[in-house]
C-alpha cells in the first residue's frame, strides 16, 4: 500500500511539473475574504414603537458581495425597539412585482433553490428578469459591479492528476464551509442570546424569516437573504408586543429601481416611495392576502440579440442554471 501511495503522489507531481510556467491551477473558490464596502441605502420607517432601517442591499457581484456567483440578494436591516416593553419580530418578507409575498431563506442551498424556482415562475408569468443589476449600479453612481467570478482552467493533464483532484476537492469543501459559516453569522436571528443592545435571538424557523425578540430600548442588526427578485416593491415586517400583532411597510422600489431587470424594459415608478424620514403608522395584521394568479400576458417579442455575453452565460451555467433558465434570464 505504501508503494502505491508513493506512485499516486509521484503521478501527480509528474503532471504538475509538465505544466507551462505561470499556469494557474486554482480550484473554484467562491468565498471572498475582503469584500468591498456595500452601498449604503439608509431607508427607514417607524410605527408601533419600532424603527426599521434598510441599511444596505448587497446584490450578486455588486458592492459588498462576499461570494462569487451568489444567487441571492442580501438585505441588511437594523430594528430598534423604542417602546418600554419587549417586541418580537415575527416575520420579514418582500412583496415582488406580482404582489406575491416572498420569504427569505435560512441556508445557502435553500435560497439558491428558491432563486432558481422564481426564475421559472417569472418566465411563465412574463416578468422581465436578468441576474445582473446594471441599471441599479448606474443609478447609484457605480460601475457594472465589483466582483468578477472568473475561473481559470488548468490543462487537461493536471485536471486528470489524482493528487490535484484530491487537493482541489479539499479546497472546495473548505470553501463551502466558509461560505456557510459566514452566511449563518450574518443571518438575522443567528446571534447568541442577549446580543446587540439587549436583543435576544432565537432559533430561526425553517421556511420563515428569523424570529428575534428585542428588549426595551434594544436593537438588532442582521441580514435577510432573499431570492433574486426583480424590482421588489415593499419590505413587510410583522411584529408583536404581547398578544398585540402589528405590521409596518417600507416601500423600497423607488430607491432600488432596476435590480434584476433588463435596462430596456425599465419604466417610471407610478407612485414615489416615502423618503427616509417619512413615518408610517403601524396597522394591525390583516389576513394574509392571497396572491392572484398572474394575468395571461402576450409573450414578449424575442430580442434580436441576447442581453447576456457568452461569459455571463457561462457564469450562470456554472451556478447550476438550466439552459431554459439562462434563456429566460437573457431574454432569448
Amino acid at each position: 500500500m505504501r508503494g502505491k501511495a508513493r506512485a499516486f503522489v509521484a503521478l501527480g507531481l509528474v503532471f504538475l511539473m509538465a505544466m507551462p510556467a505561470g499556469a494557474k491551477i486554482k480550484p473554484r473558490i467562491r468565498y471572498i475574504e475582503k469584500p468591498t464596502p456595500p452601498y449604503k441605502l439608509d431607508l427607514s420607517v417607524q410605527g408601533g414603537g419600532i424603527e426599521l432601517y434598510l441599511d444596505a442591499l448587497i446584490l450578486p457581484g455588486g458592492p459588498g458581495s462576499w461570494v462569487v456567483d451568489a444567487l441571492w440578494d442580501e438585505y441588511v436591516v437594523t430594528i430598534i425597539n423604542k417602546g418600554d416593553t419587549p417586541v418580537s419580530i415575527d416575520r420579514i418578507r418582500i412583496i415582488d412585482p406580482r404582489g406575491v409575498y416572498i420569504d427569505p431563506g435560512n441556508a445557502v442551498i435553500q435560497v439558491e433553490d428558491m432563486s432558481r424556482d422564481l426564475m421559472d415562475e417569472y418566465a411563465v408569468a412574463g416578468v422581465a428578469y436578468v441576474l445582473a443589476s446594471t441599471a441599479t449600479y448606474a443609478a447609484w453612481g457605480l460601475g457594472a459591479g465589483t466582483v468578477v467570478g472568473g475561473v481559470v482552467l488548468a490543462p487537461l493533464a493536471v485536471l486528470a492528476a489524482p493528487a490535484y483532484i484530491v487537493w482541489k476537492r479539499s479546497k472546495q469543501r473548505k470553501d463551502r464551509e466558509r461560505v456557510d459559516a459566514e452566511f449563518n453569522r450574518r443571518l438575522l436571528g443567528s446571534r447568541n442570546p442577549y446580543g446587540l443592545g439587549g436583543a435576544r435571538a432565537y432559533t430561526p424557523v425553517p421556511g420563515l424569516s428569523s424570529i428575534v425578540k428585542i428588549g426595551p430600548g434594544g436593537s438588532v442588526t442582521g441580514s435577510n437573504f432573499f431570492p433574486t427578485i426583480p424590482n421588489p416593491e415593499t419590505m413587510v415586517v410583522e411584529f408583536s408586543r404581547g398578544d398585540v400583532k402589528q405590521v409596518i411597510h417600507l416601500p423600497i422600489r423607488e430607491n432600488i429601481e432596476g435590480i434584476h431587470v433588463p435596462v430596456e424594459t425599465l419604466v417610471p415608478v407610478n407612485e414615489p416611495a416615502p423618503t427616509a424620514t417619512t413615518a408610517v403608522a403601524a396597522a394591525p395584521v390583516a389576513a394574509e392576502p392571497v396572491a392572484a394568479a398572474p394575468a395571461a400576458a402576450e409573450p414578449a417579442a424575442p430580442a434580436e440579440t441576447s442581453k447576456c455575453t457568452s461569459e455571463q452565460r457561462t457564469e450562470m451555467a456554472g451556478m447550476g442554471l438550466s439552459q431554459e433558465q439562462i434563456a429566460a434570464a437573457c431574454g432569448n
